[in-house]
């Protein structure tokens, strides 16, 4: 009997910024035998891809039903996803995608239950999750006794006039593309959020306006009463990510390349991570279709990211800072859920 485990066929829907990064580590995985690509698609190109000797689809349905890949990457601009996945779904595909999950939460959860319905998974996309610099300081948390309080910050100068801040493309600007990153590794570090008071900021700043938000500001409260702080622009002159966690025995300073712990005795421990963005893209990959072969992937914790996204926005136009699972849920649906059904749906 041999124990020779088939090669998931792979196809790969979107070719910009993005898209070349998931390609790199596709092919990464496929020279060690891990994955097949079978299809790629684009709506341009296609001659800067012709040398690969895969086939290439200017539609992402002909590659869904032409090539038939097993596992979908979609790399697209955001308002673009639902539809993808959807009918990715209907076609017994299974999804590894681009944050955000959705554009905002009811879409959200009509494609994870369109997952649910196909028994299909939706895995996306958080390379901080496999940095090894984001991990190391997974490791020591714990040993730094009580969070006192948190400050995350995420800036970039995009001079570009591009889709991620057209409102119709993109969904929302610094707090939906930016905010899924601060959200995601805050809930995976610290805790789940249960209140958020966020201040955004719209008008433009250059020859062009922005269609949404540009810079966004919020004061958070996870479970464990700890309070802490978001800031997210992308009219700020230094691109730069940074945490810092004040704890009752010391400090954690993280950046993409640095981490730093400050003991309360005066020790100092410096941690450095020479890995390219290639590796980490590639290790994600691996480590995704692993959940997917397995049937593991955490959906739900996707679910609480895209909830507590769309509670920021609501707390712009309410009083209310709290996290209120069904009430999110039942504003649009015109159902009646409790924050335990809602999530026990899954």
């Amino acid at each position: 009997m041999s124990n020779h485990k088939k090669i998931p066929t792979v196809g790969l829907v979107g070719l910009g910024n993005q898209g070349k990064k998931h390609l790199d580590s596709i092919l990464d995985l496929q020279d060690r035998k891990l994955v097949r690509l079978i299809g790629l698609c684009d709506t341009s190109g296609k001659k800067q891809f012709s040398s690969m000797n895969v086939p290439f689809y200017l539609h992402y349905r002909d590659l869904y039903l032409k090539a038939k890949p097993e596992i979908i990457v979609i790399a697209t601009p955001n308002y673009l996803h639902k539809q993808m996945s959807l009918d990715a779904l209907s076609m017994d595909i299974d999804i590894i995608k681009e944050k955000p999950l959705a554009v905002n939460y009811w879409d959200a959860y009509e494609v994870l239950k369109a997952a649910q319905k196909a028994d299909k998974l939706i895995a996306t996309t958080q390379q901080r999750f496999f940095s090894p610099l984001f991990l190391k300081a997974k490791t020591l948390i714990p040993s730094l006794g009580k969070i006192i309080n948190f400050s995350y910050r995420f800036t970039l100068n995009d001079t570009t006039k591009s889709w991620r801040w057209d409102l119709e493309k993109a969904g929302g600007g610094s707090w939906l593309n930016m905010g899924w990153h601060a959200i995601s590794v805050i809930q995976w570090l610290i805790g789940d959020i249960d209140s958020i008071d966020l201040t955004w900021k719209v008008n433009g700043k250059r020859e062009w306006d922005y269609k949404t938000d540009h810079s966004s500001f919020a004061r958070v409260v996870v479970r464990n009463n700890t309070i802490g702080s978001i800031f997210l622009s992308c009219a700020y002159p230094k691109k730069e990510e940074t945490l810092k966690i004040v704890f009752s025995d010391g400090i954690l300073y993280l950046s993409r390349n640095t981490l730093k712990v400050f003991k309360r005795w005066g020790k100092q421990q410096n941690y450095h991570s020479s890995l390219d963005e290639r590796f980490i893209y590639t290790a994600q990959l691996e480590e995704l279709l692993k959940k997917i072969r397995n049937n593991n992937y955490d959906q739900i914790q996707d679910l609480k990211t895209m909830t507590t996204i769309q509670a920021g926005i609501n707390s712009v136009y309410s009083k209310s800072s709290l996290i209120d699972v069904e009430g999110i849920h039942n504003q649009r649906n015109n159902t009646f859920y409790s924050t335990n059904t809602v999530y026990a749906d899954f």
